[in-house]
């Protein structure tokens, strides 16, 4: 009997405690945990899921995904060892401009086994935040780069290099980029440059070039392969893009070759160089090349705008001609 009384006193005392509570305030277990580190790491065990997401301020279509049980203990490692000793990459990237002034960081969201979760963990700029606060240092920014290589669609790991400043072989083979395995070894990148695995460091001229053009007027080396490629401090390899050249049709004829020209009434052929001898620099030469120029031009079905230059080297925008014999 008063084992019933007791509990009965108890419902009461806790249903009245409920009912004073705040209706806008979750209850203690439902509250989120500030995401201290040493609290995170503590209960690393309890830890039954990881959540990143990447803050690009689309709201619920923000880039997002769910880390493996590997990836999840890889990443509960790394936040108990966060290094303490900065970075030569740390003397670079501040001085980068941003490359998307959207992208505000990488966000952890993670939940115990019995539905409790942290308050968003921020990583950016290279540091831990909670909020405004600072929980710790990102040395390098190497923790963020890593969180793109755990995404599980290639377009969320190319958003990172879109997002990031990508200078050395390590940070494009966290963010799971493809690596070659030559001597030394090379990791791709999605716009055809890559990065050489090497013990030289970048600099800040270096991480500033943007294409093979700039690296062309400042780089290291120039590797004569098709297309070339140039190599910039740290091991940044530009390729050289496709190019499309505008240049007008130059002709230099001299000497008529004795013989007959195609005859092929009606059908348009392209003008052949090499019908004519060249090296005409003589005053009489010159006549004969007037005389020349004149003859073709009477045979051809366009009229095409013809220049002596020198006295040597005939330029035309006409480039097709429909021949007929010609010497005779």
């Amino acid at each position: 009997m008063m084992k019933f009384l007791v509990l009965g006193l108890l419902s009461i005392v806790v249903s009245g405690w409920a009912a004073d509570w705040p209706a806008d305030t979750p209850l203690p277990q439902d509250a989120m945990m500030p995401p201290v580190l040493r609290e995170i790491v503590a209960q690393r065990e309890d830890i039954q899921q990881v959540t990143v997401l990447v803050d690009m301020r689309l709201g619920t279509e923000n880039p997002r995904w769910v880390m493996s049980q590997t990836q999840m203990q890889v990443l509960l490692r790394k936040l108990a060892e966060l290094p303490d000793v900065p970075r030569s990459e740390d003397q670079i990237w501040p001085k980068l401009p941003r490359k998307d002034a959207a992208y505000k960081g990488v966000v952890l969201l993670l939940e115990t086994v019995d539905g409790r979760r942290f308050a968003p963990l921020r990583i950016f700029e290279g540091k831990l935040l909670d909020g405004k606060k600072t929980l710790g240092k990102d040395y390098g920014r190497m923790l963020e780069y890593w969180l793109f290589g755990t995404a599980r669609v290639r377009r969320d790991q190319l958003l990172g290099v879109n997002v990031l400043p990508v200078i050395s072989f390590e940070q494009c083979r966290i963010m799971g980029q493809k690596v070659v395995e030559t001597t030394p070894r090379q990791c791709l990148l999605p716009d055809n440059n890559l990065l050489l695995e090497t013990s030289e460091r970048p600099t800040v001229a270096s991480a500033r070039l943007r294409d093979f053009d700039e690296c062309l007027k400042s780089g290291v080396a120039l590797i004569y392969t098709f297309p070339r490629r140039c190599v910039a401090a740290g091991g940044r390899v530009f390729t050289e893009p496709p190019r499309v050249l505008s240049t007008p049709v130059v002709v230099t004829p001299s000497v008529v070759v004795s013989g007959e020209m195609p005859n092929v009434p009606g059908a348009p052929v392209p003008f052949d160089p090499s019908a004519v001898v060249p090296n005409a620099n003589s005053a009489s030469d010159t006549a004969v090349l007037r005389a020349v120029v004149a003859e073709v031009v009477s045979l051809t079905e366009v009229s095409p705008t013809v220049a002596l230059v020198s006295g040597s080297v005939v330029e035309t925008s006409a480039t097709r001609y429909n021949w007929r014999e010609l010497g005779k």
